[in-house]
């Protein structure tokens, strides 16, 4: 009897077994910013050597990988197209990085929208795009960066299920479309310009307004304008975006608790912060090396990231207010500059217009006092 159970528990074993296989999953993200595909690379990483089939369009493809199971449609080309942009639309970013008040909250999204709107516009010009959409794939499901509605519509066309993923925590909208309803006295967006706690009634107030003005802007100029955006691409055999944006099944967030504003999720949010990259052993520059090593008391870093170009986008007086605090502070500090040259530079201070922040923040002994970026 005993021998007879063990050979059928084997055999329904090997059934099981046999029968599993991999996913086949479309990854999407078009946001041209290193600092946002980070996380995403890791965890199409992870699904890749876990077995799954991944096909990713992606600003920044892994380079000399060797998974057979990882196709890859590179459209970096959207970088040198959003450098070409940043300086024909220098007037919009400038705007939307001044100081907020009350007005400016809800007029930057203006600004913000038309640069959402151009990205996706392009990107689904590009060679690398029509190649995947030429091929007639299907997939198991469809991962798409959960900021802006645009890229969603390849769940419909490809009649997926859609799991959504951000870099940070999710807008007002993304949260809506899952049922996860912010009540904005306790819970402002995050784009809101106000602290985390102790909200005045000036605070509660922008944040009630700016929940009402978001949902109606979203709802009745972004999504109409994205349908028709994707319906030139991928033709009109496909549903109403929102009506694909409000059918997510699983929403992704690269946010902490611990971290982030208090906000309460429904069960179809998971919460990743503190994604553990993979490790690799990371080199120092020569020169940054010995002024790490020379940092008795730790180092603040400092970074605007790859997207601001600080002489660009900054006024000469705004520059000069931040080389006088971080000149000012106790600690030694790393800022990532436009070049590698700065009139009036502080002794404390060392500046690279390329930095390798994860071998800075990973040095030991070094004790990081104080990271700013952007």
């Amino acid at each position: 009897m005993t021998v007879t159970l063990s050979w059928g528990a084997l055999f329904l074993y090997c059934c099981v077994v046999l029968s599993v296989s991999g996913s086949k999953i479309l990854f999407v993200s078009f946001t041209p910013s290193p600092s946002h595909q980070k996380p995403f690379q890791e965890i199409w990483r992870t699904l890749t050597a876990k077995g799954h089939e991944m096909h990713v369009i992606t600003p920044n493809p892994l380079v000399n990988h060797t998974y057979a199971n990882l196709i890859q449609y590179d459209i970096s080309d959207v970088y040198a197209w959003a450098a070409k942009m940043n300086q024909l639309k220098k007037k919009d970013i400038k705007y939307s990085l001044q100081k907020p008040n009350f007005l400016h909250t809800f007029l930057k999204e203006f600004a913000v929208n038309r640069g959402w709107h151009a990205v996706h516009e392009y990107t689904f010009q590009l060679p690398e795009v029509k190649r995947l959409l030429d091929t007639q794939s299907s997939f198991d499901a469809v991962i798409v960066e959960w900021l802006y509605p645009t890229a969603a519509a390849l769940a419909g066309y490809y009649r997926a299920p859609l799991i959504g993923i951000c870099s940070l925590g999710a807008p007002t909208n993304g949260l809506d479309e899952i049922g996860n309803i912010l009540n904005p006295v306790v819970t402002p967006d995050q784009n809101v310009p106000i602290g985390r706690s102790d909200f005045s009634f000036r605070d509660r107030l922008l944040s009630a307004l700016y929940s009402v003005f978001i949902r109606l802007y979203y709802h009745w100029r972004i999504v109409p304008t994205e349908d028709r955006t994707v319906r030139k691409y991928l033709g009109d055999d496909i549903p109403y975006l929102g009506d694909i944006t409000r059918n997510i099944s699983l929403l992704l967030l690269n946010r902490n608790q611990i971290s982030h504003r208090l906000m309460s999720v429904v069960p179809g949010i998971v919460e990743f912060g503190g994604l553990k990259y993979d490790k690799i052993v990371q080199e120092l520059e020569p020169g940054l090396k010995h002024f790490l090593d020379n940092s008795k008391n730790g180092v603040v870093y400092f970074s605007m990231g790859a997207a601001i170009k600080q002489l660009a986008f900054l006024s000469p007086q705004q520059i000069d207010v931040f080389r006088t605090v971080l000149g000012e502070l106790p600690y030694n500090v790393v800022w990532k500059w436009d070049n590698e040259t700065m009139d009036e530079k502080p002794d404390n201070v060392f500046i690279s217009s390329w930095i390798n922040q994860t071998a800075v923040l990973g040095k030991k002994p070094l004790s990081v006092k104080f990271r700013a970026q952007l």
